[in-house]
Protein backbone atom coordinates (compact mmCIF):
# COMPACT_ATOMS: atom_id res chain seq x y z
CA UNK A 1 0.00 0.00 0.00
CA UNK A 2 1.33 3.42 -0.94
CA UNK A 3 1.51 5.69 2.11
CA UNK A 4 -1.14 8.40 2.05
CA UNK A 5 -0.49 11.48 4.25
CA UNK A 6 -4.24 11.85 4.80
CA UNK A 7 -4.25 8.30 6.24
CA UNK A 8 -1.34 7.94 8.69
CA UNK A 9 -2.24 4.30 9.30
CA UNK A 10 -0.97 3.48 5.78
CA UNK A 11 2.65 4.25 6.65
CA UNK A 12 4.93 1.26 7.35
CA UNK A 13 6.54 2.95 10.35
CA UNK A 14 3.96 4.33 12.79
CA UNK A 15 5.40 6.06 15.82
CA UNK A 16 3.57 7.13 18.96
CA UNK A 17 5.42 9.75 21.00
CA UNK A 18 4.12 10.38 24.52
CA UNK A 19 5.20 12.82 27.19
CA UNK A 20 4.80 11.20 30.59
CA UNK A 21 5.07 12.39 34.17
CA UNK A 22 4.05 10.16 37.07
CA UNK A 23 1.07 8.49 35.41
CA UNK A 24 2.20 5.94 32.79
CA UNK A 25 -1.46 5.01 32.33
CA UNK A 26 -1.74 7.76 29.68
CA UNK A 27 0.42 5.61 27.39
CA UNK A 28 -1.83 2.54 27.40
CA UNK A 29 -4.95 4.73 27.32
CA UNK A 30 -3.66 6.48 24.19
CA UNK A 31 -2.63 3.24 22.49
CA UNK A 32 -6.05 1.70 23.23
CA UNK A 33 -7.80 4.77 21.80
CA UNK A 34 -5.63 4.71 18.65
CA UNK A 35 -5.35 0.99 17.91
CA UNK A 36 -8.57 -0.46 19.38
CA UNK A 37 -11.26 2.20 19.47
CA UNK A 38 -10.34 4.29 16.42
CA UNK A 39 -11.59 3.46 12.94
CA UNK A 40 -9.50 3.07 10.93
CA UNK A 41 -7.03 2.08 13.65
CA UNK A 42 -3.53 3.53 14.01
CA UNK A 43 -1.49 0.71 15.55
CA UNK A 44 1.95 2.02 16.57
CA UNK A 45 4.87 -0.04 15.34
CA UNK A 46 7.03 1.63 17.98
CA UNK A 47 6.67 3.75 21.07
CA UNK A 48 8.80 6.75 22.06
CA UNK A 49 8.42 8.27 25.53
CA UNK A 50 9.89 11.49 26.92
CA UNK A 51 9.86 11.64 30.70
CA UNK A 52 11.77 12.38 33.91
CA UNK A 53 13.91 10.03 36.02
CA UNK A 54 10.97 9.13 38.27
CA UNK A 55 8.67 8.77 35.30
CA UNK A 56 11.14 6.41 33.62
CA UNK A 57 11.21 4.23 36.72
CA UNK A 58 7.43 3.97 36.80
CA UNK A 59 7.29 3.21 33.07
CA UNK A 60 9.78 0.38 33.53
CA UNK A 61 8.00 -1.11 36.55
CA UNK A 62 4.44 -0.68 35.31
CA UNK A 63 4.49 -0.79 31.51
CA UNK A 64 7.61 -2.69 30.50
CA UNK A 65 8.47 -5.03 33.38
CA UNK A 66 6.73 -5.76 36.66
CA UNK A 67 3.07 -5.43 35.71
CA UNK A 68 3.86 -5.41 31.95
CA UNK A 69 0.74 -3.50 31.04
CA UNK A 70 1.83 -2.98 27.44
CA UNK A 71 1.98 -6.74 26.99
CA UNK A 72 -1.37 -7.09 28.75
CA UNK A 73 -2.94 -4.62 26.32
CA UNK A 74 -1.57 -6.58 23.35
CA UNK A 75 -2.88 -9.88 24.80
CA UNK A 76 -6.32 -8.46 25.47
CA UNK A 77 -6.58 -7.27 21.86
CA UNK A 78 -4.73 -9.85 19.74
CA UNK A 79 -6.00 -8.47 16.44
CA UNK A 80 -4.95 -4.87 17.09
CA UNK A 81 -1.38 -5.24 15.84
CA UNK A 82 0.25 -4.42 19.17
CA UNK A 83 2.42 -7.50 19.57
CA UNK A 84 6.00 -6.58 20.41
CA UNK A 85 5.37 -2.86 20.95
CA UNK A 86 6.86 -3.18 24.45
CA UNK A 87 10.14 -4.39 22.93
CA UNK A 88 10.06 -1.49 20.48
CA UNK A 89 9.79 1.16 23.17
CA UNK A 90 12.42 3.86 23.68
CA UNK A 91 12.42 5.98 26.82
CA UNK A 92 14.14 9.38 26.63
CA UNK A 93 14.95 10.94 29.99
CA UNK A 94 15.32 14.69 30.37
CA UNK A 95 18.85 15.41 31.57
CA UNK A 96 20.53 18.35 33.22
CA UNK A 97 23.74 20.11 32.15
CA UNK A 98 25.77 17.42 33.96
CA UNK A 99 24.06 14.65 31.98
CA UNK A 100 22.18 13.27 34.98
CA UNK A 101 18.45 12.49 34.56
CA UNK A 102 16.17 15.11 36.11
CA UNK A 103 13.54 14.03 38.61
CA UNK A 104 11.11 16.84 37.75
CA UNK A 105 10.53 19.69 35.30
CA UNK A 106 10.39 22.44 37.89
CA UNK A 107 13.10 24.94 36.90
CA UNK A 108 14.09 27.11 33.97
CA UNK A 109 17.06 24.85 33.23
CA UNK A 110 14.84 21.74 33.29
CA UNK A 111 12.32 23.34 30.92
CA UNK A 112 15.12 24.30 28.52
CA UNK A 113 16.51 20.76 28.62
CA UNK A 114 13.02 19.32 28.01
CA UNK A 115 12.41 21.66 25.06
CA UNK A 116 15.75 20.78 23.47
CA UNK A 117 15.15 17.05 23.94
CA UNK A 118 11.68 17.20 22.38
CA UNK A 119 12.97 19.17 19.40
CA UNK A 120 15.73 16.62 18.83
CA UNK A 121 13.40 13.60 19.16
CA UNK A 122 10.69 15.06 16.94
CA UNK A 123 13.20 16.29 14.35
CA UNK A 124 14.77 12.82 14.12
CA UNK A 125 11.44 11.03 13.85
CA UNK A 126 10.07 13.38 11.18
CA UNK A 127 13.24 12.99 9.10
CA UNK A 128 12.03 9.53 8.00
CA UNK A 129 9.62 9.83 5.04
CA UNK A 130 8.36 6.29 5.70
CA UNK A 131 7.17 7.23 9.20
CA UNK A 132 3.94 8.76 10.45
CA UNK A 133 4.28 10.37 13.87
CA UNK A 134 1.46 10.68 16.39
CA UNK A 135 2.23 12.89 19.40
CA UNK A 136 0.19 12.66 22.59
CA UNK A 137 0.33 15.58 25.04
CA UNK A 138 -1.80 13.87 27.70
CA UNK A 139 0.91 13.18 30.29
CA UNK A 140 3.28 15.15 32.49
CA UNK A 141 3.25 18.77 33.49
CA UNK A 142 1.49 21.30 31.28
CA UNK A 143 4.82 22.55 29.95
CA UNK A 144 5.65 19.04 28.73
CA UNK A 145 2.50 18.84 26.65
CA UNK A 146 2.84 22.38 25.35
CA UNK A 147 6.45 21.91 24.28
CA UNK A 148 5.69 18.55 22.64
CA UNK A 149 2.95 20.17 20.60
CA UNK A 150 5.19 23.11 19.72
CA UNK A 151 7.97 20.77 18.57
CA UNK A 152 5.51 18.97 16.30
CA UNK A 153 4.29 22.30 14.95
CA UNK A 154 7.89 23.16 14.03
CA UNK A 155 8.74 19.87 12.32
CA UNK A 156 5.43 18.14 11.60
CA UNK A 157 4.49 16.92 8.13
CA UNK A 158 1.07 16.24 6.54
CA UNK A 159 0.98 12.65 7.90
CA UNK A 160 1.76 13.62 11.51
CA UNK A 161 -0.92 14.07 14.15
CA UNK A 162 -1.39 15.56 17.63
CA UNK A 163 -3.87 14.46 20.29
CA UNK A 164 -4.92 14.45 23.94
CA UNK A 165 -6.61 11.50 25.62
CA UNK A 166 -9.68 12.27 27.73
CA UNK A 167 -11.26 10.06 30.38
CA UNK A 168 -13.94 10.39 33.04
CA UNK A 169 -12.46 12.17 36.12
CA UNK A 170 -13.14 9.10 38.29
CA UNK A 171 -10.57 7.17 36.24
CA UNK A 172 -7.90 9.86 35.97
CA UNK A 173 -4.70 8.70 37.70
CA UNK A 174 -6.49 5.65 39.07
CA UNK A 175 -3.67 3.15 39.83
CA UNK A 176 -5.71 0.18 38.56
CA UNK A 177 -7.03 1.70 35.33
CA UNK A 178 -4.85 1.50 32.21
CA UNK A 179 -7.45 0.98 29.46
CA UNK A 180 -10.97 -0.43 29.20
CA UNK A 181 -10.55 -4.23 29.45
CA UNK A 182 -12.55 -6.45 27.05
CA UNK A 183 -14.63 -7.68 29.99
CA UNK A 184 -15.89 -4.74 32.09
CA UNK A 185 -14.56 -4.57 35.61
CA UNK A 186 -15.57 -2.74 38.76
CA UNK A 187 -12.92 -0.59 40.45
CA UNK A 188 -13.08 1.28 43.74
CA UNK A 189 -12.98 4.99 43.15
CA UNK A 190 -10.25 7.18 44.61
CA UNK A 191 -12.67 9.71 46.10
CA UNK A 192 -13.52 10.06 49.75
CA UNK A 193 -16.67 7.97 49.29
CA UNK A 194 -14.74 5.20 47.44
CA UNK A 195 -17.64 4.81 45.06
CA UNK A 196 -17.47 1.72 42.78
CA UNK A 197 -16.89 2.61 39.11
CA UNK A 198 -17.35 0.45 36.00
CA UNK A 199 -14.59 0.41 33.39
CA UNK A 200 -17.09 0.29 30.50
CA UNK A 201 -18.27 3.75 31.61
CA UNK A 202 -14.88 5.43 31.57
CA UNK A 203 -15.72 7.55 28.47
CA UNK A 204 -12.16 7.28 27.21
CA UNK A 205 -11.80 9.22 23.95
CA UNK A 206 -8.97 10.65 21.90
CA UNK A 207 -9.27 14.34 21.03
CA UNK A 208 -7.41 15.23 17.83
CA UNK A 209 -5.76 18.64 18.02
CA UNK A 210 -5.27 20.61 14.79
CA UNK A 211 -1.90 22.36 14.61
CA UNK A 212 -0.11 24.73 12.27
CA UNK A 213 2.69 23.01 10.33
CA UNK A 214 5.66 25.35 10.09
CA UNK A 215 8.20 22.88 8.71
CA UNK A 216 8.40 24.55 5.29
CA UNK A 217 9.60 27.71 6.99
CA UNK A 218 12.69 26.06 8.47
CA UNK A 219 16.00 26.18 6.59
CA UNK A 220 17.35 22.90 5.28
CA UNK A 221 20.42 22.89 7.52
CA UNK A 222 18.17 23.03 10.59
CA UNK A 223 16.11 20.09 9.37
CA UNK A 224 19.25 18.06 8.72
CA UNK A 225 21.25 18.87 11.86
CA UNK A 226 21.00 19.40 15.59
CA UNK A 227 19.39 22.53 16.98
CA UNK A 228 18.11 23.76 20.31
CA UNK A 229 14.45 24.65 20.77
CA UNK A 230 15.38 28.34 20.98
CA UNK A 231 17.45 28.19 17.79
CA UNK A 232 14.64 26.49 15.88
CA UNK A 233 12.17 29.17 16.98
CA UNK A 234 14.61 32.00 16.22
CA UNK A 235 15.41 30.65 12.77
CA UNK A 236 11.73 30.31 11.95
CA UNK A 237 11.06 33.81 13.26
CA UNK A 238 13.55 35.13 10.71
CA UNK A 239 10.96 34.56 8.01
CA UNK A 240 8.82 37.32 9.47
CA UNK A 241 11.58 39.93 9.69
CA UNK A 242 11.72 42.62 7.02
CA UNK A 243 14.62 42.19 4.58
CA UNK A 244 17.91 43.89 5.41
CA UNK A 245 21.06 43.72 3.30
CA UNK A 246 24.41 45.25 4.28
CA UNK A 247 27.20 44.99 1.70
CA UNK A 248 30.54 46.37 2.85
CA UNK A 249 33.20 46.23 0.15
CA UNK A 250 35.75 47.93 2.41
CA UNK A 251 35.51 45.13 4.96
CA UNK A 252 34.60 42.47 2.35
CA UNK A 253 31.57 41.39 4.39
CA UNK A 254 27.89 40.73 3.79
CA UNK A 255 25.00 40.56 6.24
CA UNK A 256 21.57 39.52 5.03
CA UNK A 257 18.55 39.14 7.27
CA UNK A 258 20.83 39.74 10.24
CA UNK A 259 23.16 36.85 9.38
CA UNK A 260 26.76 37.04 8.10
CA UNK A 261 27.30 35.34 4.74
CA UNK A 262 30.61 34.06 3.44
CA UNK A 263 30.94 35.50 -0.04
CA UNK A 264 33.82 35.10 -2.55
CA UNK A 265 35.22 38.40 -3.93
CA UNK A 266 33.61 38.07 -7.35
CA UNK A 267 30.15 37.32 -5.92
CA UNK A 268 30.57 40.16 -3.45
CA UNK A 269 31.39 42.64 -6.22
CA UNK A 270 28.55 41.34 -8.43
CA UNK A 271 26.09 41.61 -5.54
CA UNK A 272 27.33 45.12 -4.70
CA UNK A 273 26.97 46.19 -8.33
CA UNK A 274 23.36 44.99 -8.47
CA UNK A 275 22.64 46.62 -5.08
CA UNK A 276 24.09 49.92 -6.30
CA UNK A 277 21.86 49.83 -9.36
CA UNK A 278 18.83 49.04 -7.18
CA UNK A 279 19.61 51.98 -4.92
CA UNK A 280 20.15 54.42 -7.76
CA UNK A 281 17.52 53.26 -10.26
CA UNK A 282 14.85 51.57 -8.15
CA UNK A 283 12.37 49.63 -10.31
CA UNK A 284 14.40 50.53 -13.43
CA UNK A 285 17.52 48.74 -12.11
CA UNK A 286 17.13 45.70 -14.38
CA UNK A 287 20.12 45.10 -16.64
CA UNK A 288 20.55 42.85 -19.66
CA UNK A 289 23.19 40.16 -19.58
CA UNK A 290 24.95 41.64 -22.62
CA UNK A 291 25.03 45.24 -21.33
CA UNK A 292 28.79 45.69 -21.36
CA UNK A 293 28.84 49.42 -20.40
CA UNK A 294 26.89 48.57 -17.25
CA UNK A 295 29.22 45.64 -16.53
CA UNK A 296 32.21 47.98 -16.64
CA UNK A 297 30.94 49.35 -13.32
CA UNK A 298 30.96 45.81 -11.93
CA UNK A 299 34.61 45.49 -12.97
CA UNK A 300 35.40 48.74 -11.18
CA UNK A 301 33.89 47.36 -7.99
CA UNK A 302 35.62 44.02 -8.47
CA UNK A 303 38.98 45.83 -8.43
CA UNK A 304 38.27 46.73 -4.81
CA UNK A 305 37.93 43.10 -3.74
CA UNK A 306 40.31 41.09 -5.96
CA UNK A 307 43.88 40.93 -7.28
CA UNK A 308 44.59 42.67 -10.63
CA UNK A 309 45.21 39.39 -12.47
CA UNK A 310 41.78 38.06 -11.44
CA UNK A 311 40.13 41.26 -12.61
CA UNK A 312 41.97 41.06 -15.93
CA UNK A 313 40.88 37.47 -16.39
CA UNK A 314 37.25 38.40 -15.74
CA UNK A 315 37.47 41.34 -18.16
CA UNK A 316 38.72 38.99 -20.89
CA UNK A 317 35.89 36.55 -20.14
CA UNK A 318 33.40 39.38 -20.66
CA UNK A 319 35.10 40.53 -23.85
CA UNK A 320 34.87 37.02 -25.27
CA UNK A 321 31.22 36.56 -24.30
CA UNK A 322 28.88 38.86 -26.27
CA UNK A 323 25.92 36.52 -25.64
CA UNK A 324 26.10 36.95 -21.88
CA UNK A 325 26.78 33.37 -20.76
CA UNK A 326 29.20 34.65 -18.10
CA UNK A 327 26.49 36.93 -16.71
CA UNK A 328 23.97 34.06 -16.57
CA UNK A 329 26.45 31.86 -14.72
CA UNK A 330 27.16 34.65 -12.22
CA UNK A 331 23.45 35.07 -11.51
CA UNK A 332 23.07 31.33 -10.97
CA UNK A 333 26.05 31.17 -8.61
CA UNK A 334 24.91 34.12 -6.55
CA UNK A 335 21.38 32.78 -6.24
CA UNK A 336 22.68 29.37 -5.14
CA UNK A 337 24.89 31.04 -2.54
CA UNK A 338 21.93 33.00 -1.21
CA UNK A 339 19.70 29.90 -1.15
CA UNK A 340 22.24 27.85 0.79
CA UNK A 341 22.85 30.62 3.31
CA UNK A 342 19.30 31.87 3.89
CA UNK A 343 16.91 29.10 2.90
CA UNK A 344 13.25 30.18 3.03
CA UNK A 345 14.03 33.92 3.20
CA UNK A 346 16.36 33.83 0.19
CA UNK A 347 13.75 35.20 -2.29
CA UNK A 348 14.25 38.64 -0.68
CA UNK A 349 17.91 38.61 -1.76
CA UNK A 350 17.91 36.77 -5.07
CA UNK A 351 18.62 38.15 -8.52
CA UNK A 352 15.25 38.07 -10.25
CA UNK A 353 14.31 38.00 -13.91
CA UNK A 354 12.32 40.94 -15.26
CA UNK A 355 10.46 40.74 -18.57
CA UNK A 356 10.06 37.95 -21.09
CA UNK A 357 12.62 36.29 -23.31
CA UNK A 358 14.36 37.39 -25.44
CA UNK A 359 14.12 40.83 -23.79
CA UNK A 360 14.70 39.53 -20.25
CA UNK A 361 16.76 41.56 -17.80
CA UNK A 362 17.84 41.00 -14.20
CA UNK A 363 17.81 42.99 -11.01
CA UNK A 364 18.25 42.46 -7.28
CA UNK A 365 14.97 41.58 -5.58
CA UNK A 366 15.90 43.42 -2.37
CA UNK A 367 13.95 46.70 -2.12
CA UNK A 368 16.12 49.85 -2.07
CA UNK A 369 15.05 50.85 1.44
CA UNK A 370 16.44 47.54 2.77
CA UNK A 371 19.91 47.99 1.24
CA UNK A 372 22.98 49.53 2.85
CA UNK A 373 26.02 49.65 0.57
CA UNK A 374 29.46 50.72 1.85
CA UNK A 375 32.06 51.08 -0.90
CA UNK A 376 35.03 52.18 1.22
CA UNK A 377 35.84 53.02 4.82
CA UNK A 378 34.74 56.67 4.48
CA UNK A 379 31.89 56.18 2.03
CA UNK A 380 28.43 56.13 3.55
CA UNK A 381 26.75 57.83 0.59
CA UNK A 382 25.10 54.58 -0.50
CA UNK A 383 23.85 53.69 2.98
Amino acid sequence: MTPDPTRPETFPRRVLLCVVGLTPQVVTETIWALAVARRPPFAPTELQIVTTAEGAERIELVLLSGRRMLEALARDHPGAGLDGVAERTTVHQVRGPDGAPLSDIASLEANTALADLLVEVVRNLTADPAAALHVSIAGGRKTMGFLAGYALSLFGRPQDRLSHVLVDPAFEQHPEFFYPPPEPQVLIGQGRDQKPIRTDRCNLVLADIPFVRLREGLPQDLLAGRASFQEAVDRLQERFRPPELVLDLAAATVRAHGRPIACPPIELAFWAWLAERRLELGEAAAVGRGDRPALDRFLALYRRTAEPERVAKTRKALDDDPEGAWFSERVTRLNKLVERALGPVSPHYRVERVGRRPASAWRLATPPEAIRLILDATDESHA
